[in-house]
């Protein structure tokens, strides 16, 4: 019973393996290609913005972290009330690195847009003005990102930030150490290891791995040894991630 959930289990983990990457190159073939989204801009605004709160994305939105972030400036004599939010619909297809890798935003897309109310000293308030990003691959907006913290060269959670002059939002990516993947600590990431996190995946009791194994091999730092961890080892081993 225990061969058959092994050869299940790394049944899974090779389709599946070949799935993601599949589906990845048709997103990347599809991000590439797909026309630009017009960026409606309130150049010339006199508006002045701070940012008064951060509030949750919607409910579809998965992410490791993401949040939807809201400006909007105090009323007053000679000055334009502005209302806006951005935030991220889906995060990149990569948010997971080794050591040296280079960032890389493909996959990732963001929404928001706002109302601008412009003050006239003769007029006062006038008609309100509306912007609107639409859904926007992020690799067209480069100027809106700032990943000045990401540091390839250290393992860590790091925080990549999207903004205009009115809002911002953010998402998270990961930096794991060099040594993930070795499971069975012979310092290379091989077949053994995808097999010995097949095994934990198919609840084989005989199965020894230690606590460094379980660091390791837990590549996306969810605290667990799960079928994405092995299909994460197989890409490793392919040079695919």
């Amino acid at each position: 019973m225990k061969k058959q959930h092994l050869t299940s289990a790394l049944t899974s983990a090779f389709c599946l393996l070949a799935c993601s990457v599949s589906a990845a190159a048709a997103l990347t073939a599809y991000a590439d290609n797909s026309p630009a989204e017009p960026a409606v801009t309130t150049e010339g605004s006199t508006a002045e913005t701070v940012i008064v709160s951060t509030v949750a994305p919607p409910e579809e939105v998965t992410a490791v972290k993401t949040t939807m972030g809201s400006v909007k400036t105090t009323m007053g004599s000679g000055k334009s009330y502005v209302s806006a939010s951005l935030w991220m619909e889906d995060l990149p297809d990569k948010v997971l690195y080794l050591p040296g890798q280079e960032l890389d935003l493909k996959g990732a897309y963001f929404n928001g847009g706002g109302t601008e109310y412009r003050y006239d000293a003769e007029y006062g308030t006038g008609e309100p003005v509306y912007f609107d990003y639409f859904r926007t691959a992020l690799t067209k907006r480069p100027d809106m990102v700032d990943a000045s913290e990401f540091d390839n060269t250290k393992p860590g959670t790091y925080t990549i930030y999207v903004a205009d002059k009115h809002a911002k939002t953010s998402f998270e990516v990961k930096v794991i150490p060099k040594e993930s993947g070795d499971v069975n600590g012979d310092k290379n990431v091989t077949v053994a290891d995808a097999v010995i996190l097949a095994r934990v995946a198919a609840e084989d009791t005989a199965v020894t791995i230690t606590e460094d194994g379980k660091k390791y091999g837990d590549i996306d730092q969810d605290g667990s040894l799960t079928p994405d961890d092995l299909t994460n080892v197989l890409k490793i081993i392919a040079n695919l991630f």
